[in-house]
């Protein structure tokens, strides 16, 4: 089972309309302005039968943490990690991170996740690749939870920024919410997935391509 992990709710909307653009799913977001009420809500959830076994079938969750990056490190990650490990349902659970790397190297911010996941309690921690771990159930291996993290260059406001002023001239400082003359700042984000601004862009592809896959 898969549940998507992102910093706030301007990410929800952004990754909810590559969903939408790419993939029949429906998607379920839970989010509270706490990560401690967003995870009480997600496994409230998981744990009423009726629900877990549609949603098994399905791939999941978009569960956010609000005030950015180091937010999801401290709090989420760890959180989500020691509350669904070892506990039925499900037995294997993927998160998969999004991240802005707000210009620092991946290696530090996967150095600082791996830190907090490690002091979870009654877990074995196992290396996978540069930006994938995992977590067993030190009591039972069968119970895992890998943990995938994609990394936005620089931050989702600051590529939105940057593509709008090659699109509409805009200067530099210009905010997201400026960027669209009129509406909302939800509403320039569906309009810059819907228009495909950033379809050339690498990280883009590369993020559409792994949805698809965790979604098909």
């Amino acid at each position: 089972m898969w549940i998507i992990v992102v910093e706030g709710l301007r990410d929800v909307t952004f990754i909810s309309e590559i969903i939408k653009r790419n993939s029949s799913e429906r998607v379920p977001a839970i989010y509270s302005r706490t990560p401690k009420e967003s995870i009480r809500k997600l496994i409230r959830l998981l744990r009423t039968s009726s629900d877990y076994h549609y949603y098994q079938k399905q791939f999941g969750f978009i569960v956010y943490g609000d005030n950015g990056r180091p937010n999801v490190i401290n709090k989420v990650l760890p959180r989500l990690c020691n509350d669904l490990l070892g506990k039925d349902p499900p037995k294997h659970i993927k998160l998969f991170t999004i991240l802005d790397d707000d210009g620092i190297s991946h290696e530090e911010i996967m150095e600082a996740i791996k830190e907090k996941v490690r002091s979870i309690p009654h877990s074995r921690f196992v290396v996978m690749g540069k930006v994938d771990f995992g977590i067993l159930d030190s009591a039972d291996d069968t119970y895992r939870i890998d943990v995938s993290v994609f990394f936005i260059p620089l931050s989702l406001e600051r590529q939105i920024q940057k593509k709008g002023r090659e699109i509409t001239g805009c200067k530099d400082g210009e905010s997201l919410a400026e960027l669209k003359k009129c509406g909302t700042v939800d509403e320039l984000i569906r309009k810059v997935v819907d228009e495909g601004w950033f379809d050339n862009e690498k990280w883009y592809r590369e993020l559409v391509d792994f949805i698809k896959k965790i979604t098909s």
